[in-house]
């Protein structure tokens, strides 16, 4: 599609296509105060902001950069923080899965009739521990 800009004369509530809107902007972004309240598409709206920054002042601007710097370190942060619990939490997870099947395998050979010394050789698990879990077991076994 060709377009001349200077036989574009539609105004602001005569646009309804996005072609219409796109040429509009195109052929005033430079003299706009404003974003135009026709804006209703992301990209649209994403380049009348770029093109309002050109007519912001060298303070306006660092402000602006710093802001945006400072938005995207908190986003780092966050998603490092989410990455790192997540990676904590697959650790304790499996610290306690591991944790469980142990005191389910010693469980099972005493019930099974092995000694706590038998236990502790199989298992390599201290014999306080088994011992601990055992008596846990007898007392919870009852309620």
């Amino acid at each position: 599609a060709f377009i001349q800009l200077t036989k574009f004369k539609k105004r602001e509530s005569e646009l309804v296509t996005p072609t219409d809107k796109w040429t509009f902007f195109i052929k005033n972004a430079e003299t706009l105060k404003m974003i135009p309240s026709f804006v209703d598409e992301e990209g649209l709206m994403t380049a009348f902001q770029e093109a309002d920054k050109h007519n912001w002042k060298k303070e306006e601007l660092i402000a602006y950069d710093n802001a945006s710097i400072r938005i995207q370190d908190a986003r780092g942060e966050k998603e490092l923080a989410h990455e790192q619990g997540l990676e904590q939490g697959l650790e304790q997870g499996i610290e306690q899965g591991i944790e469980q099947g142990e005191n389910n395998i010693i469980i099972e050979m005493y019930k099974e009739g092995l000694s706590i010394e038998n236990i502790v050789k199989f298992t390599k698990v201290s014999i306080e521990r088994v011992q601990h879990i055992i008596n846990y077991y007898e007392k919870n076994k009852k309620a």
